[in-house]
């Protein structure tokens, strides 16, 4: 029976059965994938604390030829984030960082640069304030849906190729970034950025969360930017990440 080992992040479970639990993984090298824990809803279980939703976890699991499911083995905790779960912001936060792989993207569906943005996110989440996590959540959905294949133009009008000139713009999600002045239609929906959210967004793509910025330029850039990404994945995902409803400007410090 084939053995594999991977290093994972606990999306999620719900019960399986009487006795054990099923329970969502994203995996550095397996991906997105499923996998039961035998006994797992026994008392004093040798789970126990183990498969918390949100730990980082090193796993051994085995899966026979012909199943779809993978079965734990052994499980060691790498990193549990202790912050993460005495707030109700951050608990949010970091469900929004999880959300991605375990709502967006296919079982059984493999991205190692997925997989290292999550660390990143994680730790974040766990150390910085909220407007700062809240903020970097916001590139990171950004980062996700340009490197799921949705081709976002920030620098030039998409319809007739004129450079942004370092100024605000209009952008439109249904024709895929920046539309100018003389091309925008006032029948569609559109959002009017400054320069400095088009500007944060032309630099994330060269350096994910990599650099730093104001306490002003992050709140423009939230109160800007959210609606447009909350719309982006609703056009190409029929869906919106739940965790931006749980979360507001005014709750965050």
């Amino acid at each position: 029976m084939p053995i594999f080992k991977d290093r994972m992040f606990v999306l999620g479970s719900f019960p399986l059965g009487e006795n054990d639990h099923l329970f969502r993984l994203f995996g550095r090298e397996l991906g997105k994938i499923k996998a039961t824990a035998k006994n797992s809803q026994k008392p004093r279980n040798q789970w126990m604390g183990l498969l918390n939703s949100m730990n980082l976890i090193d796993t051994v699991l085995f899966k026979k030829t012909d199943a779809t499911l993978y079965r734990f083995n052994e499980v060691d905790v790498v990193k549990r984030y202790s912050n993460i779960m005495t707030d109700l912001n951050t608990t949010a936060l970091a469900f929004g960082v999880l959300e991605l792989p375990d709502k967006f993207i296919s079982d059984n569906q493999t991205d190692i640069q997925l997989f290292r943005m999550i660390e990143k996110m994680m730790e974040i989440v766990n150390k910085e304030n909220h407007l700062e996590a809240l903020f970097k959540l916001l590139i990171y959905e950004y980062f996700f849906l340009i490197t799921s294949g949705v081709g976002i133009q920030i620098d030039f009008c998409t319809q007739c190729n004129i450079p942004r000139y370092n100024r605000s713009a209009y952008l439109s999600v249904a024709r895929g970034g920046v539309v100018c002045r003389k091309c925008k239609s006032d029948d569609e929906k559109i959002h009017l950025l400054s320069k400095s959210t088009l500007d944060i967004l032309s630099e994330v793509k060269n350096n994910f969360l990599g650099i730093n910025y104001s306490d002003p330029l992050k709140r423009k850039f939230i109160k800007e930017i959210k609606p447009v990404i909350e719309e982006w994945f609703v056009y190409y995902f029929d869906r919106q990440p739940i965790a931006l409803d749980m979360l507001s400007e005014d709750r965050l410090h």
